[in-house]
């Protein structure tokens, strides 16, 4: 008997997942753009830096609902993408490079990482807790600014007290200007903590490091379907 599907452009469940890892991957890619680019990452990033900040805050329990959307993460999917597709060469690859190690690559396997070690440990957890919901309260004082100077601030102290208490750390390659900068630092580490809640929406859903590479295949077809939803939604 065939099912009314309401939205037949909706992901399914497994590109769900795969969108929650897409978040993993817009924290990871953006946090290397602001430390490359320092503040200027902004001019093309704004939009994907908003939306991966309303996730990190969102009480939400839907997931695809508290994710946003294909647009949302449009930003962290072709980071993605670039990182699970290979160059094209005209010399045979070998057969085990299956992944492309950039920074964003390497960000965001330790983010997965970090977070097992975080959500570990009771007392980090409930102070993560603790602190998502007054972040929360703060962004509805500041009517909706995720980007006001203090709920930076407020993100990257967390991310500190969590996460940099681990002798597992993530260390981020930059210019000297811009690891320098006070406000700058705040962007990259509002980045790995709202990487470290995605990285945890995605392992509740199943999601596991080594997907990434025995999965490669079928992760390259569910973005490439997610790709061509997106081409279809904005054709409406």
């Amino acid at each position: 008997m065939n099912v009314f599907n309401p939205d037949p452009n909706a992901p399914t469940p497994r590109q769900v997942k795969l969108l929650a890892l897409a978040a993993i991957f817009q924290a990871a890619g953006l946090a290397y753009a602001f430390a490359s680019q320092g503040n200027a990452a902004l001019l093309g990033h704004q939009a994907a830096f908003d939306s991966l900040l309303k996730i990190s805050l969102s009480e939400e329990t839907d997931a695809l609902k508290r994710l946003g959307g294909i647009d949302e993460l449009a930003f962290g999917l072709k980071t993605l993408e670039n990182c699970l597709t290979v160059p094209f060469s005209s010399s045979p690859a070998p057969k085990t490079k299956v992944l492309r190690f950039t920074e964003p690559m390497r960000y965001a396997f330790a983010l997965l990482q970090i977070e097992r070690k975080v959500y570990g440990k009771v007392t980090l957890v409930t102070h993560l807790t603790q602190q998502q919901k007054l972040l929360s309260q703060r962004v509805a004082f500041f009517d909706q600014r995720y980007r006001h100077p203090s709920i930076l601030a407020g993100m990257a102290a967390t991310y500190l007290a969590t996460a940099g208490t681990l002798s597992t750390r993530l260390k981020i390659k930059g210019q000297q200007t811009t690891l320098t900068d006070p406000a700058n630092v705040d962007c990259i580490r509002a980045c790995l903590f709202a990487g470290i809640q995605a990285a945890h929406m995605w392992r509740e859903m199943g999601g596991r490091r080594y997907q990434l590479i025995l999965g490669r295949r079928t992760m390259i077809e569910d973005l490439r379907a997610l790709a061509i939803a997106r081409y279809r939604l904005k054709k409406l």
